[in-house]
């Protein structure tokens, strides 16, 4: 035995370990493009029995790249056979590797078994789906016309809510805009033409009801269709929020109010006048502080001349309080109170 595991040259022992490391790659690729094979052939055939146009056009693509890979892996089958070949016409490694050699050969045979045993069942698939997309066809096209009218109708009545909106928030800003400027006449108009807008389109209370029944009266529908009818449904959704979302906006204006009236500016107070003021309130006319009591007088409300004052010349604001009656008793400065009013 020994003499004969002796004469197994290093290029036979080489070459045998790279047959059995290519054959296990060979079947773990097998392996998994046999599982993807196996999914792509009961989807596409469930798809069939189901007259699913969708879904034939979802597996056949798969099982398609499946065959692929297996062709692939065939050719390498074939290049396993060789190999194989090779190993069997080496007497020496025969005599001491012929049991390992030949449950290569069984493993490379029962790949090509499984190949040859795939490509009927993918041909008489493809027959298949053809005959059942022709049905799916025609029931598609029908629905197609159906889906397509519905369409064109839900497009302009959304289109016609959303110009609507969009017309409001227009208004609302003009109206905010106008009660900023205090032009009340420009407010009056926008809040008409707001409260005025016809938002709302009875014909989505009809669409809904229609959009809805598509499904019922196309059981086929494919995917793309039914992501149709959806996108139908949520567009539908979206503009039934219309009235409510003018209505926010023209109880939003509303709440703005009427402009105020501008109230008429003081008369300015004249250097006399100020002068007078001090002395009815009894303080001094020095020259350092006639300025900023002049300033407090023409711009600080008369309620407010008291505690102004009495911080300025460091008096008893209470005393200046008791001499405010005397101060509106003045022409000047009864004009005056009236205008702080």
């Amino acid at each position: 035995m020994s003499k004969i595991h002796d004469s197994l040259s290093a290029a036979s022992a080489e070459m045998l370990a790279a047959a059995a490391s290519q054959v296990r790659e060979l079947v773990e690729s097998v392996s998994k493009d046999g599982q993807k094979f196996k999914l792509a052939y009961d989807g596409l055939n469930a798809g069939i029995d189901d007259a699913n146009e969708a879904e034939i056009k979802l597996y056949r693509p798969q099982l398609d790249r499946a065959r692929q890979m297996l062709d692939l892996n065939m050719t390498d089958v074939q290049y396993a056979q060789e190999t194989i070949a090779r190993l069997r016409g080496d007497p020496a490694l025969m005599a001491t590797r012929a049991e390992q050699v030949e449950k290569l050969a069984k493993a490379v045979g029962h790949m090509r078994r499984q190949f040859i045993e795939r490509v009927p069942l993918a041909r008489e698939l493809d027959g298949r789906a053809d005959k059942a997309l022709d049905g799916t066809r025609r029931k598609r096209r029908d629905a197609e016309v159906d889906i397509g009218a519905l369409r064109l109708r839900v497009r302009g009545c959304v289109r016609t809510l959303a110009d609507a909106v969009t017309q409001a928030s227009q208004l609302a800003a003009a109206a905010r805009k106008a009660f900023d400027k205090r032009d009340q006449k420009a407010l009056t108009e926008a809040r008409t033409r707001l409260i005025d807008l016809k938002a709302f389109d009875a014909n989505v209370l009809r669409l809904r009801p229609e959009v809805q029944q598509l499904p019922k009266r196309h059981p086929d529908l494919d995917r793309e269709q039914r992501a149709e009818v959806q996108w139908m449904l949520d567009d539908l959704e979206r503009v039934e929020e219309v009235p409510a979302a003018i209505g926010r906006l023209v109880k939003e204006t509303m709440a703005l109010g009427q402009v105020p009236a501008k109230k008429p500016a003081r008369p300015a107070l004249a250097m006399a006048e100020a002068q007078k003021l001090l002395k009815t309130f009894g303080l001094p006319d020095d020259g350092a502080r006639r300025a900023k009591a002049a300033k407090i007088l023409a711009d600080d409300a008369i309620e407010a001349w008291p505690r102004q004052l009495a911080k300025l010349y460091g008096g008893k604001e209470s005393e200046l309080k008791a001499r405010l009656g005397e101060v509106r008793k003045l022409s000047f400065v009864r004009s005056m109170s009236l205008i702080d009013i």
